[in-house]
């Protein structure tokens, strides 16, 4: 072998890994930063913790007892949420007796600032598209992490 083809070997595949490497650099400095998750703890009128609500960038919105109470024979709850500038809530279904929750709505997307809230409601839940029952637990969306 010659000393000089050993050394193009060399300087080509410094080259390549420079490109590769420049190349990964590139990719990690314009990919965008990842969405925010949104979540909100629910408290009790006593302020302690009930339910975990977490919006996922897909947005889907899951919500967790975390400290589970059973509800009125006759009464359900009902999960709402009230997107900045709206003047209704929506929607976004009944609570299961066990607690847990999984919903992406069609109507809203959540947001920053969006309030959640569960309401005790008759069973099938309220007849008129809005509580009619006490609002018993409220929050607002805010991105994990900031104060």
């Amino acid at each position: 072998r010659r000393p000089g083809a050993r050394q193009g070997w060399l300087r080509l595949w410094a080259f390549g890994a420079s490109a590769v490497a420049a190349g990964l650099a590139v990719v990690l400095v314009l990919r965008p930063a990842p969405e925010p998750r949104l979540m909100t703890v629910l408290l009790t009128s006593r302020d302690q913790p009930a339910w975990l609500v977490e919006a996922a960038p897909d947005g889907a919105i899951r919500l967790a007892s975390l400290n589970p109470r059973p509800v009125e024979q006759d009464r359900v709850l009902q999960l709402w949420a009230l997107p900045p500038g709206a003047t209704a809530p929506t929607s976004l279904g009944l609570i299961p007796a066990e607690g847990r929750l999984t919903v992406t709505p069609q109507a809203v997307r959540p947001v920053p600032g969006m309030l959640i809230e569960i309401s005790l409601e008759p069973p099938g839940g309220s007849p008129i598209g809005r509580p009619t029952g006490p609002v018993l637990f409220i929050g607002r969306l805010t991105a994990a992490g900031a104060s």
